[in-house]
């Protein structure tokens, strides 16, 4: 791709991860032009995606979610976010048919390059309260202050960061997941570099740890730890492995971040929610989620309307200090498929994702050795973590949504031929 001859198909591509950080608007605007590019060159090019089985069962799932709408409380939010879908598979599909091989170094450098900005302007929000554009962190608002004092003093403490995504707390969830085809690639291509080039891809990923880390959110570090760990046992050994996560998990002792009492007390927390889920905040949540199924198991409530169903239930420990209902999602992947879908819903959709990962693992190109393809391996990665039953952001809105099919794009482009889509 150069300026005289642009790739556009590729622009749509690289612009992705910026519209994440820009906002929804942008987002949906890239997944519709991805979309309507896929859908003119499939009737151009007579290119059959129908074909593969977990995209039918897709389909059915949003045949299904549009029909369970006309019995939803809210109808219209319903209808809207189930033809919405449509979009996301699109996209992934658009990725997989005109994202080659050849655009892979620009797109890998490229997400690197956005990846340390943010990463950059985090670790500035966290040492000074504010980040290059000017957002100040959770709940700090002090002004004429010490520099690092804030690690020490409660009073004047930097909260969850925002970075640049203004009021938005997820600048963790945008450097874990947009990282993973990065760092299973930098683990790949170590045993090739020289001493430098060893040592800086060491050094990028050390500072995606730590810059997911003092975010304060805690399924992103486990994502990107998790990513970390097993993209080494994959290229390296186990006992090389564990020899490194040592000296790294050492390392980040040694860093400010161990002496900041905001992210002591989000682990504490976490340590307690384990010892006590069902008492917890997301215990709560999916306790209402539970019961907000149970009024309707088959078909359940409809996509966005957990919220107003739930607020018809009885609490039944209103004494708690955590709210029983979320005021937006069930913050669990099966218990909002649960309560929105109903076991219908749920079967469908496990049916949808298992048959993806199935296809994924049985067309992976021959060639495994190749570096490229651990790019791919990054994203698969991220699409297994995210089957466990952990707390998570919507599987249906906007942002997470198309950082989700992202990867099934780039999963497919990197490790599938496009011959195995076309002739399955």
């Amino acid at each position: 791709m150069t300026l005289k001859n642009p790739d556009f198909k590729a622009i749509i591509l690289f612009f992705f991860p910026i519209s994440l950080i820009l906002g929804s608007a942008l987002v949906n605007l890239t997944l519709v032009v991805g979309s309507l590019f896929l859908i003119y060159e499939s009737y151009k090019k007579k290119i059959d995606f129908l074909k593969i089985i977990w995209v039918k069962f897709f389909f059915l799932l949003i045949i299904y979610l549009c029909l369970i709408s006309f019995f939803a409380e809210d109808f219209f939010s319903s209808l809207r976010s189930s033809i919405s879908l449509t979009r996301f598979i699109l996209f992934s599909l658009f990725i997989f048919f005109f994202i080659v091989e050849k655009n892979f170094e620009n797109l890998k450098n490229f997400i690197t390059l956005l990846l340390v900005i943010v990463c950059i302007d985090v670790n500035i929000q966290f040492v000074f309260g504010y980040d290059i554009f000017g957002f100040p962190s959770e709940g700090y608002s002090v002004i004429n202050y010490d520099i690092l004092s804030h690690w020490q003093n409660d009073n004047i403490s930097v909260g969850r960061l925002s970075g640049p995504f203004k009021s938005e707390l997820i600048p963790g969830a945008f450097i874990s997941s947009l990282s993973l085809p990065v760092i299973f690639y930098k683990f790949k291509v170590l045993k090739t570099e020289n001493l430098f080039g060893k040592l800086k891809n060491i050094l990028l990923v050390c500072l995606f740890l730590e810059s997911t880390i003092i975010t304060g959110e805690r399924l992103s570090t486990l994502l990107i730890l998790s990513c970390i760990f097993t993209s080494m046992i994959i290229c390296f050994n186990l006992k090389k492995t564990i020899f490194i996560v040592t000296i790294l998990s050492s390392s980040l002792f040694l860093l400010p971040i161990s002496e900041n009492n905001f992210l002591k007390k989000r682990w504490v927390e976490a340590y307690n929610i384990l010892l006590n889920v069902n008492e917890s905040s997301y215990g709560r949540i999916y306790s209402s989620a539970y019961h907000v199924w149970k009024e309707n198991k088959l078909f359940g409530v409809g996509l966005k309307n957990y919220r107003i169903n739930c607020q018809k239930l009885s609490d039944p420990n209103p004494t708690s200090p955590h709210p029983f209902c979320s005021p937006t999602h069930a913050h669990n992947l099966y218990f909002e498929l649960l309560s929105e879908t109903g076991f219908i819903g749920i079967i469908i959709y496990l049916s949808f994702y298992l048959s993806l990962l199935i296809f994924l693992l049985k067309n992976i190109k021959h060639k495994k050795n190749k570096a490229i393809y651990y790019f791919g391996f990054g994203s698969l990665f991220y699409l297994f973590f995210k089957l466990l039953p952990l707390p998570t952001g919507s599987i249906f809105s906007t942002w997470n949504a198309s950082i989700f099919w992202f990867h099934v794009g780039i999963s497919l482009s990197f490790l599938c031929k496009r011959s195995y889509f076309l002739n399955k």
